[in-house]
């Protein structure tokens, strides 16, 4: 089940994560270490397993360097990212400054967990991605610039 849990992040970047998501996410882990990353589209960081991660890792090394716009998508994703060991994963979660700078993450955040990915939002910004989902699900057909529900 995909649900949101509201949490607190301290001064120094720990946070726990919730008791509800722990299963799922050492399951998901497999034993191996798992992929914090900042994710630039949701604007939130995201926890992978490395086996889902590597696809988009694939992804990220193909860019062409000399594109400058997408060599700075590249250097940018590749610097914001963190090896979780699976072991820690019951305790508190240490996240550094610099993810939670990109994050936007200060005191209230928000866990989801959607299919096989842990997100960490900002609580401000999971409320705008929540009303830019009303916004979206209240548009006309004819203004959405994909139907939604197409081809589900």
């Amino acid at each position: 089940m995909t649900h949101f849990i509201p949490q607190t992040i301290d001064a120094k970047g720990r946070c726990s994560i919730p008791a509800a998501f722990r299963d799922d996410l050492t399951a998901i882990a497999g034993g191996e270490p798992m992929v914090l990353v900042w994710t630039p589209i949701q604007d939130c960081l995201a926890l992978y397993s490395r086996k889902d991660w590597q696809p988009y890792q694939e992804k990220l090394d193909r860019i062409d360097d000399f594109d400058v716009d997408r060599a700075a998508v590249k250097d940018t994703m590749l610097a914001c990212q963190m090896e979780i060991d699976p072991e820690t994963l019951g305790e508190r979660l240490l996240i550094p400054e610099g993810l939670r700078d990109m994050a936007g993450l200060e005191k209230d955040i928000v866990f989801t967990l959607r299919a096989r990915v842990l997100q960490i939002w900002d609580k401000t910004r999971w409320q705008g991605n929540v009303e830019r989902a009303r916004r979206a699900f209240r548009m006309k057909p004819e203004e959405k610039a994909v139907n939604f529900w197409e081809g589900l």
